[in-house]
């Protein structure tokens, strides 16, 4: 799970899944806030963690007021190592 207190790296660790997606144009994106969805990102990067399971739920809570736009930002100021996520 991704909090306000964890690093710009985590943050940035969790949007840039989401990011990929989209401008990939591979699947479609519901955009949730980066913490909410923190637990995709493990699906997307292909987790080794998940290789033993033939079945996995996510727990994807909230954020359903989270636009593409808000990630990109998200993501971008992770990147630039600031704190004021």
């Amino acid at each position: 799970m991704v909090t306000q207190n964890d690093t710009p790296g985590d943050w940035r660790r969790a949007a840039d899944p989401i990011l990929q997606r989209n401008d990939l144009g591979r699947v479609p994106v519901i955009a949730v806030e980066t913490a909410c969805g923190a637990s995709l990102a493990l699906a997307y990067a292909g987790s080794r963690a998940l290789a033993g399971f033939s079945r996995v739920l996510f727990n994807v809570c909230g954020g359903a007021t989270a636009t593409i736009d808000q990630i990109r930002e998200w993501s971008t100021t992770a990147a630039a190592g600031r704190e004021d996520l």
